[in-house]
């Protein structure tokens, strides 16, 4: 999996929505959000900016990598 897709992954796991429910957010069918976080394909950058506003980061720090570890 590459690190854009992983981000994406750990981002959407954390607010607790599905692939499906990330698609509909930023306008993209949810295999299109499946094949992103498989490391199959990339996100557009017109996608990727709405991605980043999505989770309330900037575009730099969605294309950094991966997150943190969180612990409870």
């Amino acid at each position: 999996m590459n690190n854009i897709g992983l981000r994406i992954k750990q981002l959407r796991e954390r607010k607790g929505i599905t692939q499906e429910q990330l698609g509909e957010a930023v306008g993209v069918l949810q295999s299109n959000i499946s094949m992103i976080e498989c490391g199959r394909s990339r996100p557009s950058w017109a996608v990727a900016e709405k991605l980043a506003k999505f989770f309330g980061i900037t575009l730099a720090e969605l294309l950094a990598g991966e997150l943190e570890p969180v612990y409870a």
